[in-house]
C-alpha cells in the first residue's frame, strides 16, 4: 500500500488521561482522508501531532519521503491565523516570505486558486467566514505542501461556502496532487469527498473505512412483480451484487449515481414490472453510528 503518512500507536496524555490512545492511522498518497468523531474524541489532538504542533507522549509518526526528501506539511487547525487589518495579499505575502517562497506571481496564483484574486484592498477583518477559511487554506498552501491538514474547515459556512470548499478540496487533490486530512462534523459533506474515513471515539481509532467498502453498503431496494425474473435480468445487464429478499423484493448493492439507479429501475420495469424503488443503506452517517454503537460509544448531537 502506497501510504504517505502513518502513525503507530500514537498517544497523547493530558492530566493523566489519554486524549489520543494508541492510534494507528494509514493515509494513502493522493487521497482525501476524513477524520470523524464526537467532540473531545481526539481528532484535533491527532492533527496537531501530525502537524508538529504537539509532541506525542508515545508511539510514532511515520512520514514517507516526499518529492524532495522530507515530507512538506501544511495545516489549518481551529482558526486561520490572519492579520485582520491587512489584505488577503498582504497576509499571504507574510506567509510566503516565512516559507522562503515569495514572488508576486506565486502569491497571486495561490489567491486565484482559492477564488480570492478579486478582493482587492478589502481587509481580512471584513471577510465572510468562508473567505477567511479560503485565505487560511491559501496560507497553508504556501511552500507547496504535499500533505495538508484541515480541522473543521466547513463549520459555520453557508451552503454556498460549503460548496466552494468542497470544490476546493477536490481541486487540491486532483490538480495539485495534495494529500488531505479533513475533520468535520458535517458527515453528509465529508461523504461526498473522502476516499477513506477514520472513526475515532474516546481517543481510540475504532475503524478505517475506505470508499469502496462504504459504497458497497449502499443499496437500492426494489419492489417488483417477480423478484426472480428481475434479478435474472439485472445480473445479465449489471455487475452489481444482487440479493433476493422475497418474491417481490430485491436489493441491488453498489449503485452510486443517479444514472445507475435510473438504468437499474428501467431494467426491472422492462423485465418484471417495477412497483417501487428506494435508496437505502450506508451513507457515512449510518456507518459512523453503527460502528460507534458496536463499540459501546455514544454519538454526539453535532454529528450530522
Amino acid at each position: 500500500m502506497d501510504h504517505l503518512i502513518e502513525t503507530n500507536e500514537l498517544t497523547k496524555n493530558y492530566r493523566g488521561k489519554a486524549a489520543v490512545d494508541k492510534v494507528s492511522l494509514h493515509v494513502k498518497k493522493g487521497e482525501i482522508y476524513g477524520l470523524i468523531g464526537k467532540n473531545g474524541a481526539g481528532k484535533t489532538t491527532c492533527m496537531k501531532m501530525l502537524a508538529g504542533l504537539v509532541r506525542p507522549d508515545g508511539g510514532e509518526i511515520i512520514k514517507h519521503p516526499g518529492k524532495n526528501g522530507a515530507l512538506k506539511t501544511g495545516c489549518l487547525i481551529e482558526n486561520p491565523g490572519l492579520y485582520y487589518d491587512m489584505t488577503a495579499y498582504e497576509n499571504l505575502k507574510c506567509k510566503c516570505l516565512l516559507e522562503g517562497r515569495y514572488s508576486k506571481d506565486y502569491a497571486d496564483s495561490l489567491l486565484e486558486f482559492v477564488d480570492l484574486e478579486n478582493v482587492g484592498k478589502k481587509k481580512a477583518g471584513q471577510f465572510s467566514l468562508g473567505m477567511k477559511q479560503r485565505l487560511g487554506i491559501a496560507m497553508a498552501l504556501a511552500g507547496d505542501p504535499e500533505f495538508l491538514i484541515l480541522d473543521e474547515p466547513i463549520n459555520g459556512l453557508d451552503p454556498q461556502g460549503i460548496l466552494q470548499m468542497r470544490n476546493l478540496f477536490t481541486k487540491l487533490r486532483d490538480e495539485k496532487k495534495v494529500t488531505i486530512m479533513i475533520s468535520s462534523h458535517i458527515l453528509s459533506e465529508l461523504d461526498k469527498v473522502a476516499d477513506t474515513v477514520g472513526i475515532i471515539n474516546n481517543g481510540q481509532l475504532i475503524k478505517e473505512v475506505d470508499e469502496a467498502s462504504l459504497r458497497l453498503g449502499a443499496c437500492i431496494e426494489i419492489i417488483t412483480a417477480d423478484a426472480e425474473k428481475a434479478a435474472e435480468a439485472l445480473r445479465k445487464a449489471f455487475d452489481n451484487e444482487i440479493k433476493i429478499e422475497d418474491g417481490r423484493t430485491i436489493q441491488v448493492f453498489g449503485a452510486e449515481t443517479d444514472d445507475e439507479i435510473i438504468a437499474i429501475n428501467k431494467c426491472v420495469a422492462e423485465s418484471a414490472g417495477l412497483i417501487g424503488s428506494k435508496r437505502t443503506g450506508s451513507d457515512l452517517e449510518s456507518v459512523y453510528i453503527e460502528i460507534v454503537d458496536e463499540n459501546g460509544g455514544q454519538t454526539d448531537d453535532r454529528v450530522n
